[in-house]
């Protein structure tokens, strides 16, 4: 190798052999750039002593007389355009990374096509994924084995003579749907077309015909630039469609006869028992016929529709059904549905962000896991005697402050209702102080730091902090009638949540323990008040009567030497303040 040397701001290197000059980039240690003899006619690439990577895809350079490229073992990848060589025949490849041929294929990945021949055939066996801009050039335009392709690129075929000047509406490279015309009112995709390009645009296009719902090529249709109708041709066995979610389609359409039709352009079952997908571009309220027993999973998953109503034959909803709908605001259970999902069927609302209340009527007895996660701004709840079982995480992640639980309610999954400041409680339920606590875990991003349980029998309130150390958290949560005490602020397992839970508990009912507890703690609570800069907090605390006078001095120099902003006229509040207790709302103070 030549000494390094400056070329702008990029330190190089320049190694010389088999009639080519490599420059190379020492920071990222790599190949930047080439010269080629005008009498070589094979490029050898690898025959460094160590690992190398050829990045020349930003190289301007042509060498035409470059007919064969030689791969060794030491070549880690290979980036580079086709018009660099315009008269490539063959790869050599003593690297297994890479394949011997007319092509360049690196783990079963074509990256460069090269121009090829009018009349050749472009064998795509073994091929699964082809990146961008790979047929960029290239003439030929007779392809096949494509079927086993999974991936395609954007612009995979951007330059080819495939796309010149090629007046059809639908252009294809074997079994892949390359381009249509977008201004077409309708196009229709045969059934040996087994993948739709990335670039390929419908949405000018006003009906898509596919082969059908369970057709391969159907998931590689763009879901978000769909037209506003599609029409499948219909399958003789039921499958679910889960992951078929066309945003700007409005309408679906079942041709022929089989397992499926579609009534108001939302596909069914044929016995109409089965709601088995909505278009997600659909929009208003949907009203489910009467005889509707199941909606599959996924029916109406990021759809925008605003109203469901479901009908009283309806016994199940699917993994999923209408998750992401961001635009769901309402939703009518009707009377005969018992179960909102099951085990294997969760998340049915997810992350339903404009549902603000929900009134679950009093048939159903099970709320799956996850049932309304993320919904939110869901603020009001209302469960009806009949509620027996609500799964983990049901409800979390929501802005529920309040909800009573009916004593028909047996179990709470752990999380479910996380994210609420007030239950009342017609009995205890198992699992309810997993439902409402963290096991241990300090959650940085919340501002609640406990929860009141109000046990409606006898008005007795209850604090609980929403994080407990783990040697409490399993003896509370197996054994949930614990809860109802007093001081349960003990069972904090970090000062903001035992503190913040303490206060509460005080302001609430002052009862002997909580202020034997603050008394005992005053110092800590004190010092930790003083870290927050919680001003108006210290204050209440100050003149609670609950510091211990042969602490007061102690506890004026550590106000004097904080950072806060009104310490002199705080450390008068310490002098003077085991006169009277003040409500915390009612303290003002002046400078």
């Amino acid at each position: 190798k030549k000494p390094k040397k400056e070329r702008g701001i990029i330190m190089y290197s320049q190694t010389e052999h088999d009639k080519a000059i490599f420059y190379f980039d020492v920071l990222h240690d790599e190949c930047c750039d080439i010269d080629i003899q005008e009498e070589a006619d094979c490029l050898v690439l690898g025959n460094e002593k160590e690992k190398c990577f050829y990045k020349l895809s930003d190289v301007d350079k042509v060498f035409p007389q470059v007919k064969t490229l030689y791969i060794g073992p030491k070549v880690m990848d290979i980036a580079i355009r086709n018009s660099m060589f315009p008269n490539m025949e063959k790869v050599i490849s003593d690297n297994p990374m890479f394949a011997s041929g007319n092509m360049l294929v690196r783990h079963h990945i074509l990256l460069n096509a090269f121009y090829q021949t009018d009349d050749a055939v472009i064998d795509l066996k073994d091929v699964f994924l082809i990146k961008a801009f790979a047929f960029n050039g290239c003439r030929a335009k007779k392809f096949i084995n494509t079927t086993d392709i999974k991936v395609c690129s954007e612009k995979t075929f951007a330059g080819s003579a495939l796309l010149k000047d090629n007046p059809q509406p639908i252009i294809t490279a074997g079994s892949i749907l390359v381009k249509v015309a977008e201004d077409a009112d309708e196009i229709k995709i045969p059934e040996y077309i087994t993948m739709v390009m990335p670039d390929v645009r419908f949405r000018n296009v006003h009906k898509l015909y596919l082969p059908g719902l369970t057709h391969p090529v159907v998931t590689t249709v763009r879901m978000d630039d769909a037209p506003p109708v599609i029409a499948f041709k219909n399958s003789c066995d039921y499958s679910d469609t889960v992951g078929m979610t066309f945003k700007t389609c409005k309408e679906f359409e079942i041709i022929g006869e089989g397992a499926y039709k579609s009534v108001d352009g939302i596909i069914y079952s044929a016995d109409m028992s089965i709601l088995v997908k909505c278009p997600a571009g659909r929009e208003g309220k949907i009203v489910i016929p009467d005889g509707v027993v199941e909606i599959a999973p996924g029916a109406f998953s990021n759809s925008c529709i605003q109203e469901v109503v479901f009908p009283d034959s309806l016994r199940k909803i699917g993994m999923s059904a209408f998750a992401f709908c961001k635009r769901l605001e309402r939703v009518d259970f009707g009377r005969g549905l018992k179960e909102i999902g099951d085990y294997d069927n969760n998340n049915c609302f997810r992350s339903c962000s404009k549902i603000s209340s929900l009134d679950i009527p009093e048939q159903v007895k099970f709320i799956s896991p996850f049932a309304f996660q993320k919904c939110k701004q869901l603020k009001t709840l209302i469960l009806h005697e009949g509620i027996e079982y609500i799964e983990d995480s049901a409800f979390a992640d929501s802005k529920i402050e309040a909800v009573e639980f009916p004593a028909s309610l047996k179990r709470i999954g752990m999380y479910a209702f996380l994210d609420t400041s007030q239950i009342v409680l017609n009995s205890i339920p198992d699992g309810l102080v997993s439902s409402i606590s963290y096991d241990n875990v300090i959650n940085t991003y919340t501002t609640k730091h406990y929860t009141e349980l109000i046990f409606k029998s006898d008005d007795f309130h209850a604090f609980l902090p929403k994080s407990i150390s783990w040697n409490h958290f399993e003896e509370y949560d197996s054994n949930p009638e614990k809860v109802k005490d007093t001081v349960l602020c003990r069972l904090a397992n970090e000062p903001s949540y035992e503190y913040n839970t303490a206060f509460a508990e005080y302001r609430y009912n002052k009862n002997q323990k909580i202020k034997e507890y603050l008394k005992k703690n005053s110092k800590e609570i004190i010092q930790w008040l003083i870290d927050l800069s919680d001003e108006k907090r210290l204050i209440y605390f100050l003149q609670s009567g609950l510091v211990d006078k042969n602490d007061v001095g102690q506890i004026v120099d550590k106000i004097l030497n904080s950072n806060l902003e009104n310490k002199s006229v705080i450390a008068a509040y310490a002098l003077n303040g085991q006169k009277t207790e003040q409500k915390e709302e009612n303290i003002a103070f002046a400078l």
